[in-house]
């Protein structure tokens, strides 16, 4: 069985067409995920993008635009540039309103298009193999960056967060930007599933991986990220592959203890514990508006009632104008990429952004039939809309875990219809 599994990482009886797609995949896959390359080469991010899709279409000119998440992608830009001609509003969360329109809406098709055009294809061929590789040697490049890094995250508790807001170019190389340290979460959705499912040998490297992930996470000091890797854990502790009732009872079980626990006052408790470890940076002030909410019993502090504001700020601008959006990004809050669209330009932008990340969700459910598989898919989407209504930067990054990486390793796992649980489709060889 080791053997059979190795194979899925080799190159051996892929064609040729298939290997130029997974190297023009992992150049793009690099420049996100192992920021050295990105930091050495200074390369824009529309030119990677550039080449991917330029790429993808003479390789596969149907099967990497085939797909509903690409469709409603055009449907989605062409919107925006109509917006932009109209000199209306058009928010790009992360891109300032300083940028002329046309070259925001070419950053945001940077982010988003080459992630939708390589799962189309993937999905096209339908091959284990492929998933596999794409899925499993970004797993192993994001390792690498992290080995990499790794003596400066020792410097400090804060230290990647701090690093980001340092724009000098004696900045270290190689460190990650806001959306990808985001991204990170993600992939413990696949450590968890791959611990369920593996050999003990193979169990015994994703748990070494996802000590490593974590320790990476709470560098962050990313207080959503920290949040959220809880609940994957979580999540995926309680789900039971053999019996989902038993799974969809233990939800709300698990909310009814929390409740006992924070009504005992053990959440106040575990706040205070963690708050010294944090010290010196944004956790710490969160954790310590939580922990004051905590015992009056109401949100208060700065931090929590800011984010709030900022969210309620879009929700209001929706609430005036729903259809086409606000005249002004003065009343939006940037801090939520679905709230500020909604806010921003209403449900004529929202409808077409909101289908891409649907239609990936149903094109990546319909690829497995196991309900463990579809459960842990359903969980990476989830992590993903955390972020995508908490932070207001989501990035090619945030895109590429939450439509390709994440979601194609699950995939890589399932069962086919044989006896063997590693058969490989040949149908596509040349």
């Amino acid at each position: 069985m080791r053997n059979r599994w190795l194979q899925d990482y080799s190159l051996r009886n892929i064609g040729n067409k298939e290997k130029w797609f997974l190297w023009i995949s992992f150049f793009y896959i690099i420049y996100n995920v192992f920021p050295l390359f990105a930091d050495v080469f200074h390369i824009p991010v529309a030119i990677p993008a550039i080449m991917v899709a330029v790429g993808l279409i003479i390789l596969y000119p149907r099967e990497s635009i085939s797909s509903k998440a690409v469709k409603w992608f055009f449907v989605y830009i062409i919107i925006l540039e109509i917006y932009g001609v109209l000199d209306s509003v058009v928010i790009i969360n992360g891109l300032g309103m300083k940028e002329v329109y046309w070259r925001r809406i070419i950053i945001e098709a940077a982010w988003i298009l080459p992630s939708l055009m390589i799962v189309s294809v993937l999905h096209s061929l339908d091959n284990d193999k492929l998933y596999a590789i794409i899925a499993y040697g970004a797993f192993i490049f994001i390792l690498v960056s992290f080995l990499i890094i790794l003596p400066l995250m020792k410097t400090s508790v804060g230290y990647l967060r701090d690093e980001i807001h340092n724009m000098e170019e004696s900045k270290p190389l190689g460190l990650p930007d806001y959306a990808l340290m985001h991204a990170y979460t993600s992939i413990l959705v696949l450590v968890c599933v791959n611990v369920r499912r593996g050999s003990v040998i193979q169990r015994c490297f994703f748990v070494a991986a996802g000590a490593l992930v974590g320790f990476v996470i709470i560098r962050t000091s990313v207080t959503t990220s920290l949040v959220v890797m809880l609940l994957i854990i979580l999540l995926s502790i309680i789900y039971n592959s053999k019996n989902v009732g038993l799974t969809l009872v233990s939800i709300p079980l698990l909310g009814v203890i929390i409740l006992l626990l924070y009504n005992d006052g053990y959440f106040t408790q575990w706040i205070e514990s963690l708050m010294p470890y944090f010290e010196g940076t944004s956790v710490y002030s969160k954790l310590d508006d939580i922990h004051q909410s905590l015992i009056q019993g109401t949100i208060t502090g700065g931090t929590l009632k800011g984010r709030m504001n900022y969210h309620q700020m879009s929700v209001e601008s929706f609430y005036e104008h729903p259809l086409f959006g606000c005249d002004s990004v003065e009343g939006i809050g940037g801090h939520s990429k679905i709230l500020d669209i909604l806010g921003g330009m209403g449900l004529t932008v929202f409808i077409p952004f909101i289908l891409i990340i649907l239609s990936s969700l149903n094109e990546a459910l319909r690829k497995v039939k196991e309900p463990e598989l579809k459960y842990f898919v359903l969980l990476s989407y989830l992590v993903a809309f955390v972020y995508l209504y908490q932070k207001g930067i989501f990035g090619g990054p945030g895109w590429l875990f939450m439509t390709v990486l994440i979601p194609c390793g699950i995939i890589a796992l399932r069962r086919k219809d044989k006896d063997d649980i590693y058969y490989t489709n040949t149908r596509w060889r040349s």
